[in-house]
């Protein structure tokens, strides 16, 4: 099965873990996975991407920026400049948090999205 987030999709990492899994400035590091819709074409992508292990405490933006800051790095999603989100939620009962946002793309294009991140292990 082929998924399309924007165009694209990719599995990656953004930072090497040494091998006691920290980061370089010494965080404890989790594995994190995105799901991206891309609210145009319904075409969905699925991510994996490491950040602090308490990232599911921190604000819904900042972990949307944690997950696009990855995706930047990785030229993941080619193609954007800019993001907004316009609605960021976290579920009080699951380790989900969900962004509704908008890519602006170079061309002039704007692509609405919605975004899901949850522990790599997450399952409902």
């Amino acid at each position: 099965m082929e998924h399309r987030a924007i165009g694209y999709c990719h599995d990656f990492v953004t930072q090497q873990l040494d091998n006691d899994g920290l980061s370089a400035k010494g965080h404890v590091m989790a594995t994190y996975q995105t799901i991206l819709i891309d609210g145009r074409t319904g075409g969905e992508g699925r991510y994996k991407f490491t950040a602090p292990d308490d990232l599911m405490e921190r604000t819904p933006v900042r972990a949307m920026r944690a997950f696009m800051e990855s995706v930047e790095a990785k030229d993941v999603l080619q193609g954007h400049q800019d993001y907004e989100i316009n609605a960021a939620m976290k579920s009080p009962h699951h380790e989900v948090i969900t962004t509704l946002g908008v890519l602006h793309l170079t061309n002039g294009d704007q692509a609405p999205f919605m975004a899901m991140i949850s522990p790599q292990d997450f399952h409902v």
